[in-house]
């Protein structure tokens, strides 16, 4: 039977000040459907776990229960599923949170979804509304990234992470392509209705590059964080065949970094292509060799 610990210190997110206690861990005894991803909304003592098949199920005192069903929309082959799983950080007023998932036409499509209330059992589907919606590459199942953040400093603003949309090496160099949304962080402003309007401080907004993008170089960067107390953002890339890094953003940094990937895994050339490394790349903050630790 598949189990979950729920560790209320590493709920995605999370930052900790001053002298760490104790911790304590309850491990649910609770058969999961491949999670994938643990969060909660400020303020809240429950836990929601994000299924690939396309499930949201929430914790609430030991009980599991379903919170949204969204498994008819969901195409969760390969890397595929629902991925992603934010709340708003005015949920507690707007009910409002936000889900990352590959849908059966294939698209990576972020919807906002609106709860009865802060504290309500389950949230009708029909609430569903699309914010935005990416084409990916035909045939390809991985590389499909899938988090999405709010920035604590920086309110109102959804972040989207993106996967270069596979295979190996990205055939198509969409990670350093500007006018691809694809292998990217994208930051955008949700709209209440759907759909979303583009912050005017974003690095390529007025030159060349999609609006949305904040920042590019990326191969698949599934798992992200941003420290709740400083704003500092933390950005996980996951490797190919070589090595696994870890890229930090300061805050109040201007967007437009470019992490280097196809040309680059991690700091090092990647000799499966024979692009140049771009300029002004920036090197991981912290990077390690496959089989590194076992």
């Amino acid at each position: 039977m598949r189990r979950i610990l729920a560790i209320a210190a590493l709920v995605a997110g999370t930052a900790v000040s001053g002298p760490v206690g104790a911790l304590q861990s309850t491990l649910l005894p609770q058969s999961f459907d491949t999670p994938v991803f643990l969060t909660a909304p400020a303020g809240d003592a429950r836990l929601f776990v994000v299924e690939k098949a396309g499930r949201i199920q929430l914790i609430d005192n030991g009980v599991v229960s379903t919170y949204l069903d969204l498994s008819g929309q969901v195409n969760s082959a390969g890397e595929r599923g629902l991925l992603g799983l934010a709340f708003d950080p005015d949920f507690g007023n707007n009910h409002r949170f936000y889900v990352n998932y590959i849908d059966t036409s294939f698209n990576t499509v972020v919807s906002a979804f609106t709860a009865p209330s802060a504290g309500a059992a389950s949230v009708d589907i029909a609430t569903g509304q699309t914010v935005l919606s990416i084409a990916q590459p035909a045939g390809r199942d991985n590389h499909k990234a899938g988090w999405i953040g709010f920035r604590p400093t920086d309110p109102g603003r959804l972040y989207v992470a993106t996967g270069d949309g596979g295979s190996g090496d990205d055939p198509d160099n969409l990670a350093q392509d500007l006018n691809s949304n694809l292998g990217k962080i994208l930051r955008v402003t949700p709209s209440a209705g759907g759909g979303y309007s583009v912050p005017q401080d974003n690095p390529f907004v007025g030159v060349a590059g999609n609006d949305e993008i904040w920042a590019y170089g990326l191969r698949n960067p599934y798992r992200n964080s941003f420290d709740r107390l400083s704003g500092d953002f933390w950005i996980a890339d996951v490797g190919q065949n070589a090595r696994e890094e870890v890229n930090l953003e300061l805050n109040g940094a201007a967007g437009g970094a470019n992490y280097g990937w196809r040309a680059r895994e991690g700091s090092v050339d990647n000799p499966a292509v024979p692009d140049a490394s771009p300029a002004g790349a920036l090197d991981p903050f912290f990077e390690y060799a496959h089989g590194t630790f076992g």
